[in-house]
């Protein structure tokens, strides 16, 4: 699917299939209607008014998935069944609000596999992407984690984090150093340090720091 995204009075992404059917909608847009939730939600008030259940069984022609939710899902991403299709709830792990809502058909949410997943039946897998659709998503993924995060901070009354050309490569090449390293551990050596790496980089700064997210599926999870 591609992502299609807006970001004019109303903000949100809608992702759609080759045969131009919408399989997902997603926004963190406090003026849009997200009935039965509402964003900015305490997770109480979910709790309350809907069924969360730790076990989500999602049927795909004759095979059947079955979703397991930890503690921590259930606080901070619930599942929920709802008129055929499914939600993520995206809860903030500060305030307990609900932060951005994914609405999402059975097929598309079998194939992120974003909880652990027993199956019956056939296993749902993406199609392999080539070399060059892959780089594509990373650069889409890229854009889109700064898009989400900046609307999330604007909600909080903090200023936009501001993309720069020079720290965008500095860190695709951290992550591709990783990702061939195949670990995480972003302080493991003294010279793996982000200060280090940035006085190397020759990029002058007071502070920084970084977030490092592995394994997730999009940016949105992510």
């Amino acid at each position: 699917y591609d992502w299609w995204v807006y970001l004019g009075e109303y903000k949100f992404m809608a992702s759609v299939t080759d045969e131009g059917i919408v399989n997902q909608i997603y926004t963190t847009d406090v003026t849009l209607n997200v009935t039965p939730f509402e964003i900015g939600q305490h997770l109480n008030d979910i709790y309350r008014f809907t069924i969360v259940e730790s076990e989500i069984n999602v049927n795909v022609a004759e095979s059947l998935y079955t979703f397991s939710l930890n503690n921590v899902d259930l606080q901070t991403r619930p599942l929920i069944v709802f008129k055929g299709l499914f939600v993520q709830l995206y809860i903030d792990q500060i305030d307990g609000e609900l932060e951005a809502v994914r609405f999402i058909d059975p097929a598309t949410l079998v194939q992120h596999q974003p909880y652990e997943m027993t199956y019956t039946g056939d296993l749902l897998v993406p199609k392999p992407r080539s070399s060059t659709l892959q780089s594509e998503v990373k650069k889409t993924a890229e854009r889109q984690i700064i898009e989400i995060t900046n609307i999330d901070r604007a909600r909080h009354d903090l200023p936009e984090l501001q993309n720069t050309y020079q720290l965008t490569v500095f860190e695709r090449e951290y992550s591709q150093e990783l990702a061939l390293e195949n670990y995480i551990a972003a302080e493991s050596s003294e010279s793996e340090k982000l200060s280090n790496r940035l006085k190397n980089a020759v990029i002058e700064h007071q502070k920084a720091g970084e977030n490092i997210a592995f394994d997730y599926v999009d940016a949105i999870e992510a």
